[in-house]
């Protein structure tokens, strides 16, 4: 396929027109990753993926699957929040607030009440949260139907992650006990 290049040149003295090929070349059709011109210091032979993943990804699929946090494991708007609010039973230590109340469904759900008035900084309070999200995730099949509300305190910030794990972990086993009927 051929295309006309024009060189318009602001001076107004002599244009050029040139017949110029629109193809690329086979051999440079990725020149900034590979090829003759491209970047010497990167890898040469990038293959393309299919898109369908090794088989350690499909097992860590299937895992997030099976442990996944849809919507559905969320507590989403204010109504969710405030029966729980109103009657939930406490566990509390040091590091967090945790509320429950049955839900009368059969999966349990989360929701995050992290105060910046408790944890002044937004990166604390991101840490601290997907630490509440990846210990729910993981116990939620032990769970059972209830509504979670975790609220942080000041020396959360503090705490190392092991501390945190052994906190929630507490939490969950302590409110599975006190709000399911046995």
């Amino acid at each position: 396929m051929r295309g006309l290049c024009v060189l318009i040149v602001p001076s107004g003295e002599a244009a050029y027109e040139k017949n110029v090929s629109t193809q690329q070349d086979q051999a440079c059709s990725y020149p900034w990753f590979q090829g003759t011109h491209g970047n010497p210091g990167w890898p040469q032979g990038i293959e393309c993926t299919s898109g369908q993943g090794s088989q350690a990804a499909d097992g860590l699929t299937s895992a997030v699957k099976r442990h996944g946090f849809p919507r559905s494991l969320r507590l989403n708007h204010s109504g969710d929040f405030q029966p729980v609010f109103e009657q939930a039973n406490r566990s509390a230590d040091r590091y967090l607030t945790v509320l429950a109340r049955a839900n009368g469904a059969q999966k349990p759900r989360l929701g995050l009440a992290i105060s910046r008035k408790q944890v002044a900084d937004a990166t604390d309070r991101n840490r601290i949260k997907r630490l509440v999200r990846e210990s729910f995730r993981l116990n939620q099949h032990d769970l059972g139907g209830l509504d979670f509300i975790v609220m942080a305190r000041q020396s959360a910030v503090q705490a190392s992650r092991e501390v945190l794990r052994y906190s929630l972990q507490k939490h969950w086993q302590n409110q599975v006990k006190q709000c399911k009927p046995f």
